[in-house]
């Protein structure tokens, strides 16, 4: 059976009192954090989900009904699949995502079925890069300078100067992003497009922001910050093309107390501008002095251990927080503040198949290791780790007591995993050997 919405637990026929009745929530992709956070608030749980995620979704204690379908981010296939279960406005209480491919999906399906959700206009803001930093420059907010291109053949008409980034409108991750610094470089992306493949446009220009670059991390309700944390990256993410390594450190607030004063009024004005007043962000901007320059911004959590570091360092569950969102409930209550420095690194190695590696028990043994996971096992191809943020062996929560020293443990971490990982390549070594991941 590839579909079933009947309950998969319950209580024995002809019980005295029926229970208070659950509020439906469809979940539109599979992201297991949300559907157990759903669950903690008695949520029932009807995940639409693809192939390769349907298996999982299927097993978890945390989904009530799992609906397949070939693309959950096709409004279409998504409403389909609702109506052959009859599930329509009178049985679904809201529709949600924490997928950042879903999130326009899910609210256009609320949307179809008159239910209350994210709007599709703010879902959109938070998804088109360019609709965003038209809202931003709206609300008198500094960022990009941006431009939209149909194919990268005309980059060299672009109203731009150099040195600008090129990226997908509606991408994450870094994936497909390519930072243009000089004439060389605008010519090899402008002529290196196939005029036999189909396009793969269109693509946003932007001009390029220098600074250090932050993310800015928590939760809105009734468009009001209940929780936000600052974290700066190891390197800059656009860094990850010449071997630079992904992670980062939660900055103390009592340490950094203009910066969050300046974070929170950046954040607030940027969720305004954009319509998003009741959930998660994962908002990125740069830094330079005391000058924030808005990034992009998105309506979920941030990847790598962006929940693990908000939790262990405030207290704070951002996926909790999502579904309270998502359900209408009150915000949580943080709990207090850790004293110690907080961070995680993506864990890097060599594109290849897997020969051998340090397992998740040699991670924790290292200093200051709360928390690891990793992503590949013997025998599995290690993806390059510079074609996005996503491409990594695994991921490593780590502590120190200060800063310093948990920015220093982060990068002594990844530069012992990648140096123990053994891989066998498809390809001659001196074409898939990236730089040392910390010399960038």
């Amino acid at each position: 059976m590839t579909s079933d919405t009947s309950p998969r637990r319950g209580g024995a026929a002809g019980s005295a009192a029926l229970p208070p009745r659950r509020p439906t929530v469809v979940l539109v992709g599979w992201r297991p954090h949300a559907a157990a956070a759903l669950r903690r608030l008695r949520g029932h749980v009807v995940c639409v989900c693809e192939p390769a995620h349907h298996k999982a979704a299927r097993m978890s204690p945390d989904t009530d009904a799992v609906l397949l379908v070939p693309n959950p981010s096709d409004a279409e296939q998504v409403l389909s699949a609702l109506a052959r279960q009859g599930l329509d406005g009178e049985r679904v209480t809201t529709v949600a995502s924490e997928d950042e491919f879903t999130v326009v999906t899910a609210a256009a399906v609320a949307a179809a079925l008159g239910v209350p959700s994210m709007s599709v206009d703010t879902a959109i803001a938070l998804r088109d890069k360019y609709v965003q930093k038209k809202l931003i420059v709206r609300a008198g907010l500094a960022t990009a300078r941006c431009h939209v291109i149909d194919a990268l053949g005309e980059l060299n008409a672009v109203p731009i100067q150099l040195p600008f980034v090129v990226k997908p409108l509606a991408g994450a991750a870094a994936r497909d992003t390519h930072a243009v610094m000089d004439a060389t470089t605008l010519r090899d992306l402008a002529d290196g497009e196939d005029p036999a493949a189909p396009p793969s446009g269109p693509w946003l220009v932007e001009s390029f922001t220098p600074g250090i670059e932050l993310h800015l991390d928590g939760v809105v309700r009734d468009g009001e910050l209940t929780a936000l944390g600052v974290s700066r990256y190891l390197q800059n993410i656009l860094s990850i093309r010449s071997g630079g390594l992904v992670g980062s450190v939660t900055l103390a607030p009592e340490r950094h107390p203009s910066l969050y004063q300046t974070a929170h009024r950046h954040v607030e004005a940027a969720l305004r501008a954009l319509g998003h007043r009741d959930g998660i962000f994962h908002l990125e901007a740069f830094l330079d002095e005391d000058r924030l320059t808005f990034s992009e911004c998105a309506g979920r959590s941030g990847g790598g251990m962006v929940r693990e570091a908000m939790s262990e360092k405030f207290g704070v569950s951002l996926a909790d927080e999502w579904a309270r969102a998502v359900l209408r409930t009150a915000p949580g209550r943080p709990a207090a503040t850790a004293p110690e420095a907080i961070g995680f690194v993506n864990l890097p190695a060599a594109a290849g198949t897997v020969e051998s590696l340090p397992s998740e028990d040699d991670v924790r043994a290292r200093p200051g290791v709360r928390e690891v996971r990793l992503g590949v096992a013997l025998g599995d191809v290690m993806p390059d780790v510079s074609s996005s943020s996503f491409a990594k062996a695994g991921v490593a929560l780590v502590a120190g007591p200060d800063e310093q020293v948990a920015e220093e443990r982060l990068r002594d971490l990844a530069a012992w995993f990648s140096r123990s990982v053994r891989v066998r390549s498809a390809m001659p070594a001196a074409a898939y050997a990236a730089p040392d991941p910390v010399s960038a």
